[in-house]
């Protein structure tokens, strides 16, 4: 902000000529990409509704709200649904989840990382997943649509990198060493009858990191926090595996495109005990 308004006297570094007009640039107020109260956001998008794909039935919470939904969890998730990460990252175990499932079969589970160059044709590159692992619970709900409680979902990849070319940079970019992990846990809908679920706009957040090298320039260490933009359905099998389709998230000039497949039943994580917390 000092650059810009001291302008007519100290030129804006702008190596890469971004900025079109330096002397007339407006900063608005982003929106709020975060749901810091899952229960009180509406699971279907006021824009459209969506449908189970084997039904073509329209999605909806059985138990009226996600508040009412978040009670009918043996153990209390409120505290999980309000964590605040920014002084110690989510991670395993801490959301007393019921089932953990891992990734096995190599090659059914993959990633795409995708630079969206404005002027020019998107750049992408495929590679696969060499381990994941997914918490979750749902409670006894017959065959009700009912809430889903994702309490981890973790993805990476050390071993292959993504090649990309920037047309803004005049570039190639390699990315490698790949880490996917939930940011904090996230409330979906199941669907008892079929197996399937579904997450919607801004309910999964995750932390992404990655080597980031550009040309000929040295590996740098980047994080990025992002929220999807579009619906999640996935499945849950009677085996316990489950698998998650058409998982994007956007971040930038970068977006995220996964399938995963997590075939694996490993039996209870660690749970915890957490206290009943009002919803009020």
């Amino acid at each position: 902000m000092w650059q810009l308004k001291n302008y007519n006297n100290i030129v804006v570094p702008d190596p890469l000529m971004r900025i079109k007009d330096p002397a007339r640039l407006y900063c608005y107020l982003p929106a709020a990409n975060l749901a810091m109260r899952p229960w009180k956001t509406k699971v279907i998008p006021s824009s459209s509704s969506p449908t189970w794909p084997s039904s073509g039935q329209p999605v909806e919470l059985a138990c009226g709200d996600f508040e009412t939904c978040a009670d009918e969890f043996t153990t209390p998730i409120a505290v999980g649904l309000y964590y605040d990460d920014t002084a110690t990252p989510w991670g395993p175990g801490m959301g007393g989840a019921d089932h953990l499932s891992t990734t096995t079969v190599a090659g059914r589970s993959s990633l795409t990382i995708t630079l969206h160059n404005p002027d020019s044709t998107p750049s992408s590159d495929a590679a696969p997943l060499e381990h994941g692992e997914v918490e979750y619970s749902a409670p006894e709900c017959s065959e009700l649509d009912c809430p889903l409680y994702l309490a981890n979902l973790t993805i990476s990849n050390d071993s292959s990198a993504w090649t990309l070319y920037s047309d803004e940079l005049l570039d190639d970019v390699s990315i490698s060493e790949v880490s996917v992990q939930l940011r904090r846990p996230a409330l979906g809908v199941w669907n008892t009858a079929t197996g399937e679920f579904y997450f919607g706009e801004q309910r999964i957040e995750l932390v992404v990191t990655g080597t980031l090298e550009i040309g000929e320039g040295p590996p740098m260490t980047e994080t990025f926090f992002v929220t999807n933009d579009a619906a999640i359905f996935g499945q849950l099998g009677p085996g316990g595996e489950v698998e998650i389709d058409e998982l994007r998230v956007d971040n930038s000039e970068f977006s995220l495109h996964a399938t995963l497949d997590y075939d694996s039943y490993a039996g209870s994580p660690t749970t915890v005990n957490l206290a009943p917390v009002d919803l009020d």
